[in-house]
This record gives structure tokens, sequence and C-alpha cells, in this order.
């Protein structure tokens, strides 16, 4: 990748619905040579392109971070209640961690009915001992185009 490709990647990264040509303009080269530059990205580095939801629109009141402690040492408890907890509805991201906190996801909820449904649920899992949450308003959009930061240095 030399020095186009990298701006070509981090433009994208942060609107991956650009107009080819104005990714050109921004960049100084040619519509052609940003369309096949970007498909040879799509190819190598770029894994799928997405586009963003306002969770707030959809009637999300909030999002709930929960970050899940698992009792014992039993080799694939973590796991365990990391494969049921991903098929909640709502969840957004869902993490299997080192630490005391061996599971952590992020769900969109609607009401409180939903959250206390919620930790309900992943209260009644096997080997789940504690439960931390943090509560906050929607994102903007979802999902924020998290990796284009890394991009700023190249």
């Amino acid at each position: 990748m030399d020095d186009i490709d990298f701006k070509i990647a981090k433009i994208f990264c942060k609107n991956s619905r650009i107009q080819f040509k104005k990714v050109a303009e921004q960049i100084g080269v040619s519509t052609q040579t940003v369309i096949r530059r970007y498909a040879k990205l799509k190819k190598t580095l770029f894994t799928y392109s997405s586009i963003t939801v306002d969770l707030e629109k959809l009637g999300f009141q909030a999002t709930v971070g929960l970050f899940i402690n698992v009792s014992g040492s039993k080799k694939g408890t973590a796991s365990n209640i990391h494969d049921k907890i991903k098929k909640f509805p709502n969840v957004i991201v869902t993490f299997e961690l080192l630490g005391p906190n061996a599971v952590s996801l992020l769900v969109a909820i609607r009401t409180f009915e939903e959250l206390f449904t919620l930790l309900e649920n992943v209260s009644n899992i096997e080997g789940v001992e504690e439960i931390e949450l943090t509560v906050h308003k929607p994102h903007n959009v979802w999902p924020r185009q998290l990796y284009a930061k890394i991009l700023e240095k190249f």
C-alpha cells in the first residue's frame, strides 16, 4: 500500500458511501484511479462496508454496557456464557475478555423493562457471578467508524 491507498482507505473508513469522484477530488487523482484502487483495497484491506443507523430513530432510548464476572476457573465457562449472550436480542457487540470481567457486551434497549429482563436473563446463565453495568444515551450512529482513527497517522 502506498500513500494514495492509505488516503483512499482513510476517506472510505469515515464514509463508505462517498462518491469516487469526491474522493478523487480530495486527494488529487483521477476518478478511475480511485475506482481501480478501491477495487484492490476491497480484496485486500476492506472487510466490508456498512451503513450507519440512528438507534434513537428505531426507538432505542439507551445503550447498556455489561461487564460480567464469571465464577470459578472452569475451562470454557466464559466461552459458554459468551455464546449464550451473543444470541440475545439487540446485542450490538460482545467480547470475551481476559481479566476479572470475562465477558462484555453492548446492548440497545428501548425501555427499563427491557433492561430488567436483560439483567435477569444474564443473571440466570450458569457461571455468571456478578454484573457491572453502564447506561448511555445511544450513539448518534452505529456502527461508529471505529477504524478511521487508526489511519490518521498514515
